[in-house]
């Protein structure tokens, strides 16, 4: 089994339980992040959340020993994946870009490992979520025209506009945003922004790809904001079994979706993204 494989069978375990991983109540504590105090990013923040621990700091086994620790016996780790990039010489001579995989471990995991200073426990963070929400939007500079009304939410990508049904049909402003946020994450693909493909009907491969786009670009969002996603009415059989199929039928699905929303979610944040160089910072000594 190769490591798209295992990534995708952790997500497929989740969907089979019944939960979409990427739908969730957020918190600050949901932040994943490296024994540095870097948060982590697409893939690896949605794998390391999925194993919930009292704290959300991670090492691998190296590191702990470094740090005059170790990992306690008996103790499993998590996969992380990343790309392992070829020198300039080595991609001269034809050589790609491949996945790699790390293990790294709870910080609750070790012995003798003491929290980082720069680590602020997530009950002494108060978030406005729906402020932060609100920001969020502000802050995406070529947001499209958002036309309210209707019952339904919708990206028109000819039209660069989403349809949003008015807030006060919503169950809460959570929900509102988490949905606004899934119809945004269509919208950076758009031609004048990171032009991914937008046409086709249900039934075509690209439109499943651009769904999990949405909905993870929208976690991540959720995640930044303390949004809480679950608030969506959108957990039926119906749709798990949608995704477990798409899964099954593409072993890659996810972790280039999980790449693509990364990227789209930085857009709509107004962040630089990440090099690829640095991105593949996931080695034995993180």
């Amino acid at each position: 089994m190769n490591i798209a494989e295992i990534v995708t069978e952790k997500i497929l375990a989740m969907l089979e339980s019944g939960v979409a991983p990427w739908r969730k109540p957020w918190s600050a504590n949901n932040i994943q992040y490296r024994f540095t105090g870097q948060a982590y990013r697409g893939i690896n923040q949605l794998l390391l959340a999925l194993n919930p621990h009292p704290l959300p700091i991670w090492l691998t086994y190296r590191a702990a020993q470094q740090l005059g620790g170790n990992v306690k016996r008996g103790e499993k780790g998590q996969i992380i994946v990343y790309y392992n990039f070829p020198t300039a010489e080595e991609s001269a001579a034809g050589r790609k870009p491949f996945l790699r995989y790390s293990t790294v471990f709870n910080i609750c995991q070790c012995e003798n490992v003491e929290t980082p200073s720069w680590y602020t426990p997530a009950a002494k963070i108060v978030v406005d979520a729906i402020a932060a929400a609100e920001s969020i939007v502000a802050d995406y500079k070529t947001a499209p025209i958002v036309n309210h009304g209707g019952s339904q939410a919708s990206y028109n990508p000819t039209r660069d506009s989403v349809s949003m049904p008015i807030p006060e049909s919503f169950l809460s402003m959570h929900a509102y945003y988490a949905t606004l946020f899934h119809e945004f994450a269509h919208s950076t693909g758009h031609e004048s922004r990171l032009k991914r493909e937008l046409k086709g009907n249900m039934a075509a491969e690209s439109y499943g790809k651009e769904e999990l786009i949405a909905e993870l670009t929208s976690a991540i969002l959720c995640n930044a904001s303390a949004i809480d996603s679950s608030a969506i009415v959108e957990q039926s059989a119906a749709y798990l079994s949608s995704w477990c199929k798409a899964l099954r039928g593409d072993k890659n699905l996810i972790l280039g979706a999980a790449s693509a929303a990364q990227r789209a979610a930085d857009f709509i944040l107004n962040r630089v993204p990440e090099s690829e160089s640095e991105s593949a910072t996931e080695s034995a000594t993180v």
